[in-house]
């Protein structure tokens, strides 16, 4: 039985607006970074007195009775009453950005429960929808500069560091969207002189991420460019600024999504860097595909895509007519170098042969032919003509021999303990067509 491609979605839908106002802090005479500074503790804070468990418990508290149902029980997971949500200092740093040798004033806030940890910001921010939030202000003028509140959904995701180029300090913001097939990575690094923003550096990637996506691009006639032709030059430009940076926060769905560390908080007990973030979107799979063009598959022509993405790659021809495409034939567990276009017959019109495996081990040759206006397939094992002893899905296997142009079946003789072989030539009279179906 073929086997079947399942494809899952996953979406998250997570929306949270929330206005905080509040009075920024004083500045001290600190023109550097200063790492030792203390976290700002707010009164109302738990300085570190419940555990990551119990602040779950106490976020989720549901009827343990066995009375409660499990839809009541699983209705209650993870229900956070955000308008309640204040905002907590976090830290606070003081260092130049403004070009005018007086400390401005950065302050990041936990807008979450009055109750929350702060040491478990990074946790709460990821399970219990608090966010982080990051204001700069002038420390000549106490005008506000930047306002950004970064959390794990899409509308909040992104990054913001503290960079150096050896002299003066900047900071360094940055997004990696991935979403409906397609990523768009920006960053860029700026600091602020008379109290207007001025831009140092930026860069950005643009790439399909898709199926679909790369589908799209082809039909329409576009470039493809995908993660391996554009990450390299991104990568080299945020390397350029990681040395003595300091990572003040980095939410990313992508991340949480590929169980991989999705919020940093950076706080007195927990430096990172502009590395730490990126290194987990440098290792992200690398998104491969093959595309190519043909000129005469059954009377069609048009392009094929090979997804190479996983382990196990699947292939899809599409010709196209009056400006619209469409699938006529799909192998699976092979790369373009196993399809193979062939007139069998001697009619003037060309087949397509693939070998194929499936997820079980299981290999055979499929051929596409087309009979009128219908594309049909079928399968070269059953050319074969003798006795086999059934072993299971490795009873049967064969391979086409291009350079011969036959098929090869190997098949399980139980008295020898191994495969015997032989080889046939194509006579599509003796295989069982049926109409292809796409999976796709």
């Amino acid at each position: 039985m073929k086997s079947k491609r399942i494809s899952s979605i996953l979406l998250i839908a997570l929306s949270v607006m929330i206005t905080a106002c509040g009075n920024t802090a004083g500045s001290n005479s600190n023109a550097d970074i200063d790492n030792s500074e203390t976290a700002v503790t707010d009164e109302n804070s738990i300085a570190g007195g419940t555990s990551i468990a119990d602040e779950t418990v106490a976020a989720n508290e549901t009827d343990s009775s066995p009375e409660s149902s499990e839809s009541e029980e699983t209705s209650q997971i993870n229900v956070v009453d955000t308008d309640g949500f204040v905002q907590l200092p976090l830290r606070e740093i003081n260092i130049d950005l403004t070009n005018d040798d007086v400390p401005d004033n950065i302050c990041m806030y936990l807008i979450g429960d009055s109750q929350d940890t702060l040491q478990t910001a990074e946790y709460l921010v990821e399970q219990q929808v608090r966010m982080i939030q990051v204001q700069v202000s002038d420390g000549m003028t106490k005008d506000l500069l930047y306002d950004r509140t970064f959390s794990i959904a899409h509308v909040g995701e992104g990054e913001l560091a503290i960079v150096t180029d050896g002299e003066k300090h900047y900071l360094f913001e940055s997004n990696c969207y991935e979403q409906m097939g397609y990523a768009s990575y920006y960053g860029e690094v700026f600091d602020w002189k008379d109290g207007e923003k001025e831009s140092i550096d930026e860069f950005q990637a643009n790439f399909l991420i898709s199926l679909d996506a790369v589908y799209r691009s082809v039909e329409q006639g576009e470039s493809i460019t995908l993660r391996e032709d554009a990450i390299p030059d991104f990568k080299e430009a945020v390397q350029i600024w990681n040395q003595d940076s300091e990572l003040l926060v980095a939410c990313d769905t992508i991340n949480s999504l590929n169980n991989v560390q999705c919020v940093y908080v950076n706080l007195e007990e927990n430096q990172y860097t502009l590395e730490d973030f990126f290194s987990s979107i440098w290792d992200r799979t690398a998104e491969k595909f093959t595309v190519g063009e043909f000129d005469s598959i059954m009377g069609y022509s048009g392009f094929y895509i090979y997804d190479e993405t996983y382990f196990f790659t699947y292939g899809y021809f599409y010709a196209i007519e009056d400006g619209q495409s469409f699938c006529i034939a799909e192998n699976w567990g092979c790369s373009e170098n196993d399809s193979y276009i062939v007139d069998i017959n001697g009619d003037g019109e060309n087949e397509l042969i693939c070998n194929v495996m499936w997820g079980d081990g299981a290999q055979n040759t499929i051929i596409y032919h087309r009979d009128g206006s219908n594309i049909l397939c079928g399968y070269a094992d059953e050319l074969l003509d003798h006795e086999y002893d059934n072993i299971g899905i490795s009873s049967v296997y064969t391979q086409y021999l291009p350079d011969e142009n036959v098929v090869e079946i190997f098949y399980w003789k139980e008295d020898l303990q191994d495969y015997k072989s032989d080889k046939y030539e194509i006579d599509l009279e003796k295989i069982e067509f049926y109409p292809f179906v796409p999976q796709q």
